[in-house]
């Protein structure tokens, strides 16, 4: 262990559609062999999507698909959801308090309708331990796990690739170190201890925010080496939770 349906039309201001469709027509018309001009997706806009009986957010589109679990809001997760957006992967935040099988409704539905991309989940608290809990259930569901702060230690959890969040003060530390600890011989786990008590969705603002959103994201494709860097610090560690 190393402790360290589719978009709706809303993402499309209307005048932009006219022009792209314009442009397609314009360039048909003087090269019947041209290819149609693809539209660039604002990463920041979002859409909702029903999956499962849930009502969900959503950025982005691409084969690759993020299901972000817990939090009160979905403009919580807008600092990472927006950064997995623009990297072409197509990002839904299921909020609230989650049930164990709500979310493994919303997420075989996601599986099945995108069969030919990877599904990775990121909960966050509570949500996060379901998250942790669906993996150890249905290994072959997902390709990888992120939680921010986990409360439990999930017997099983950490046979896939898993990416604990913590703040290195706080109670979820002992946490992530305890399923890091029990998953050793996976390799699969990595804790990144953040400096101070924040919590949860507290874990994406501030000072260290940047720090965390980019190795999250970097874990979830596999891209990801060191977390460890210096960061500012915080001139507030209040341990406030998502």
């Amino acid at each position: 262990m190393a402790r360290l349906r589719s978009l709706p039309a809303l993402l499309l201001a209307p005048s932009l559609c006219a022009v792209l469709l314009l442009a397609g027509c314009s360039a048909a018309d003087d090269d019947p062999g041209a290819a149609a001009p693809t539209p660039t997706i604002d990463p920041s806009a979002t859409g909702a999507v029903e999956l499962a009986g849930a009502e969900l957010t959503q950025w982005g589109a691409g084969d690759a698909v993020v299901l972000l679990v817990g939090g009160r809001d979905a403009s919580a997760w807008a600092p990472l959801a927006e950064v997995l957006a623009a990297d072409g992967q197509r990002v839904l935040a299921l909020t609230g308090d989650v049930a164990a099988a709500e979310l493994s409704a919303v997420a075989t539905d996601l599986a099945e309708e995108d069969a030919d991309g990877a599904l990775s989940l990121v909960g966050t608290g509570e949500q996060g331990d379901a998250v942790l809990g669906l993996g150890v259930e249905d290994p072959d569901l997902v390709a990888g796990l992120a939680v921010l702060s986990p409360t439990s230690a999930v017997s099983g959890a950490g046979a896939l690739p898993t990416t604990l969040v913590v703040g290195e003060d706080s109670a979820a530390a002992d946490v992530a170190d305890g399923i890091g600890m029990a998953a050793a011989a996976s390799g699969e786990v990595q804790v990144y201890a953040v400096p101070g008590r924040a919590t949860g969705l507290r874990l994406l603002r501030g000072p260290r925010a940047e720090a965390v959103v980019s190795f999250v994201a970097d874990r979830l494709t596999g891209s990801a080496t060191d977390p460890l860097s210096p960061v500012t610090p915080s001139q507030s560690d209040e341990p406030l939770g998502a």
